[in-house]
């Protein structure tokens, strides 16, 4: 065995471990990394991979659906009892952030900024 089928086997190894590693923190079941042994279907394999939503994703994404605070629950307390508009500064309902009046998402978060009613 010379040194370019050595470079060879060593190459393939860290390819097969890499993905192993991939697939596994994607959340999808590990042998599943062992497509990337097959010729045609590793291409097709790695596309779908860079396009497709893993669970792991998926399932981070249903849990801030889930818990993120939504404008009735999460209130400020300091906006004026009366119900003026604040005009030097709009406060954000979920990182409670001073921001500039006019804009409509928060400048640290990217939240959408809501009008306080005080009925």
């Amino acid at each position: 065995m010379g040194f370019p089928q050595i470079v060879g086997l060593f190459l393939g190894l860290l390819i097969i471990i890499s993905m192993y590693l991939i697939v596994l923190k994607m959340g999808y079941n590990p042998f599943v990394a062992a497509l990337i042994l097959v010729p045609v279907i590793n291409c097709i394999f790695i596309i779908i991979i860079a396009f497709r939503k893993s669970p792991n994703e998926s399932e981070l994404e249903a849990l801030k659906l889930k818990y993120e605070p939504t404008p009735q629950t999460n209130v400020v307390e300091d906006f004026p009892d009366d119900g003026q508009e604040l005009d030097e500064v709009q406060v954000c309902y979920y990182c409670k952030t001073e921001n500039p009046p006019g804009i409509e998402k928060c400048i640290v978060c990217a939240r959408k900024l809501y009008s306080v009613d005080n009925n």
